[in-house]
């Protein structure tokens, strides 16, 4: 099952309304393909073939091929109107079954503290769902004063794009909902990562982690 955002549906219906005579005939085909980065993904206008996946979204028919549709399986498509990401499709995975579980605040942590409650609940809400996609988990470890501390583990610790997670992802959330954190450090030893989901320091700046929630 893959779920198309009423933004995304907006955007497609859109592309559909302008799409050139001899592409009105056709359906837009999402392509996604595992590169050593990870996914990548694309859509055009093409014919449909008998062993597509289609889906039917009323005004538009979009098509996957058989790849393309395991890899999206259990994804939201969704796309961007606002913020950083503004005009871009954005394709969210859903959490990785087998993704190691962030550990709770460390035992020197004040978990009775309410801004460090306040900040765990954006984490288990919000942050850990979406870095679990990428077979990751970021672990809050403490709070003091206006400054938090946290640890990346699984896929997200050596990762090429944990900085862009960091800034681009968990700092724009939690800075939403606890507006008293000024800063936030980052304590991973990323030199250990054995498994990152961006392996290469080539890979993409971007981040798994949406900078709101708010589809």
């Amino acid at each position: 099952m893959i779920e198309f955002t009423e933004a995304a549906r907006r955007k497609l219906f859109e592309i559909a309304a302008v799409a050139e005579p001899e592409d009105q005939a056709k359906a837009i085909r999402v392509r996604a393909q595992m590169g050593a980065s990870g996914p990548r993904y694309n859509l055009d206008f093409d014919v449909p073939q008998e062993s597509d996946l289609a889906i039917d979204l009323e005004r538009v028919q979009v098509v996957l091929d058989a790849e393309s549709a395991e890899i999206l399986k259990g994804a939201k498509i969704h796309f961007a109107e606002k913020g950083r990401r503004a005009g871009a499709f954005q394709f969210l995975l859903p959490p990785d079954p087998n993704a190691p579980k962030a550990p709770p605040p460390e035992p020197t942590a004040e978990t009775d503290h309410p801004l460090l409650q306040k900040v765990q609940q954006v984490f288990v809400d919000h942050i850990n769902p979406a870095v679990a996609a990428h077979g990751g988990f970021i672990q809050l470890v403490n709070v003091i004063g206006d400054e938090l501390f946290i640890r990346m583990g699984g896929g997200c610790q050596g990762c090429a794009s944990s900085t862009a997670t960091l800034r681009r992802g968990v700092e724009t959330l939690v800075k939403a909902q606890a507006p008293e954190i000024h800063t936030i450090t980052d304590l991973t030893d990323h030199d250990r990562g054995e498994n990152p989901y961006y392996a290469s320091e080539a890979g993409p700046a971007t981040s798994p982690v949406p900078p709101t929630s708010e589809y």
